[in-house]
């Protein structure tokens, strides 16, 4: 699968490259070998901070997370251009799509397929036990008082804006320097550095206001915000929550995998209790999974399922039936299994803005508390990219104006010359009339006649000079300043 072209000039945009080299080599290899179609290596991690390796086919995905097969395009990795920031809200599960998190939250365990890299925050890596987001989800520096799923997101949020914020740092320590030097400097070099540091002012400034956008729509509306509480609402609803995947279906542990000493994951113990620090002594383990699951262990999932979901109709299926990879939809039992909220918006499952919420202040304080946080940051994030916006602007117009004063320079040079041009035309046509047309009787005699008439040809000149200089400097058509 070839990457599109980013721009018109044929130059693919570096992060989605980079994107596609991480995500799609790393994701479609499992053990060496390419996994079954529609299969992808997830990182597992439960609400104990126990993490392993999953390999879980899509239709399993959609079946017991309750999540949608659009969903899953918005975190397809082979994509050339990847999806803008998107918090999709569902039934029991929060799809994130967010810069290089991309992960599904439950209320019990969470699905992370990609997360900043360690070495460079700014690429993707796909996920490990040991990585700094993994560690960051059972952190005490995050509140542990609140719901796991919310507490997920507020890493993610947490990540994302940390990385924006180094962006824009960064930016800034580039441009303004260059910006300014641009007053005083106008040559290629320093217009080619204004040129790409614009250029990535934009990109940037596109994604923050995403991401401010995404987080805005959540705040106006109690009821997504309510419904962010998966635990909570499965359990008013009567809904057992998802399972962990030794339960999705049929799965082989293989070999498992050391984790490095020292690292903050919590791992059961002997005893069955769950203890922080080293590594586990099973290790990271690998399970992959059939595509299908068994049947006994499907009408299980459907029966633990019937009270809390209803059944969903064909505006999926139709959106769904084009994408032929990650996204291609499955079978019409998958389908028939999924949340039954509108399916008309694209980002989250709430249709059409409802007139007026019931939902009660207190009960959503938590995620309003941790959303109006992170709006702040990221508000501030973008006010910092329209300051140095403001300053380019502000700076490129000094630069028009400066240049507009040296084309009123040059164009009164030009008046300048052609009036010192009239005058001295006007000399060359008496000398070329005396030469011309006129006997001289005098020329062998005397040269007095030759040089009275050079005399009064200079003068009328310098005459004819001095008047047209008023005249133009009395109008001011010269556009010379004091300064000047």
């Amino acid at each position: 699968m070839g990457l599109d072209q980013g721009d018109g000039d044929g130059e693919v945009d570096p992060y989605s490259l980079q994107l596609f080299n991480t995500l799609w080599k790393e994701s479609m290899r499992a053990d060496g070998g390419e996994t079954n179609n529609g299969s992808r290596v997830w990182l597992h991690v439960d609400d104990q901070g126990v993490p392993s390796e999953v390999e879980v086919d899509k239709h399993v995905l959609v079946y017991e997370l309750g999540v949608r097969y659009r969903d899953l395009l918005t975190l397809d990795p082979t994509l050339p251009l990847p999806f803008p920031a998107a918090i999709l809200i569902r039934e029991q599960a929060l799809v994130v799509n967010l810069e290089n998190v991309r992960m599904i939250i439950c209320a019990n365990q969470c699905y992370i397929l990609s997360v900043p890299s360690d070495r460079d925050p700014y690429k993707p890596a796909h996920p490990t036990a040991d990585c700094q987001f993994v560690r960051k989800l059972f952190s005490p520096h995050y509140a542990t008082s609140m719901p796991f799923e919310l507490k997920a997101l507020e890493v993610a949020l947490g990540t994302v804006s940390a990385i924006l914020e180094a962006e824009v740092f960064r930016l800034e320590h580039r441009g303004y320097p260059i910006v300014d030097k641009l007053t005083t400097d106008v040559s290629m070099p320093v217009l080619n550095g204004v040129r790409e540091v614009k250029s990535s002012m934009n990109k940037l400034l596109t994604r923050v206001q995403r991401l401010k956008q995404e987080l805005e729509d959540i705040l106006d509306d109690d009821d997504d915000m309510a419904d962010m509480y998966l635990a909570r609402r499965a359990k008013e609803k009567g809904v057992e929550l998802p399972p962990q995947p030794q339960n999705l279906c049929r799965g082989v542990c293989r070999p498992p995998r050391a984790r490095r000493p020292g690292s903050s994951l919590r791992r059961p113990s002997d005893s069955g209790s769950v203890t922080s620090g080293s590594a586990p002594e099973r290790g990271l383990a690998r399970v992959s999974f059939q595509d299908q699951a068994a049947p006994d262990q499907r009408g299980d999932a459907a029966a633990r399922r019937e009270g809390g979901r209803t059944r969903a109709a064909g505006d999926d299926a139709a959106s769904e039936s084009g994408a032929e990879s990650f996204t291609s939809e499955g079978p019409a039992r998958d389908a028939d299994a999924r949340s039954s909220h509108s399916s008309g918006h694209e980002r989250r499952q709430r249709g059409p803005r409802r007139a007026r919420s019931h939902v009660d202040p207190h009960d959503i304080e938590d995620a309003e508390d941790q959303l109006e946080n992170y709006y702040v940051k990221v508000d501030a994030i973008l006010r910092r990219l329209m300051v140095l916006s403001e300053h380019i602007d502000a700076n490129e117009d000094f630069v028009e104006i400066q240049m507009d004063h040296r084309r009123n320079e040059l164009v009164a040079l030009d008046l300048f010359v052609s009036v010192v041009a009239a005058v001295f035309g006007y000399v060359a046509m008496v000398g070329g009339f005396w030469g011309m047309n006129l006997y001289n009787t005098v020329w062998q005699e005397s040269y007095n006649l030759f040089i009275a008439t050079c005399v009064i040809c200079g003068g009328g000149a310098i005459v004819m000079f001095g008047a047209f200089m008023y005249v133009i400097l009395k109008r001011k058509l010269m556009f010379i300043t004091d300064s000047v």
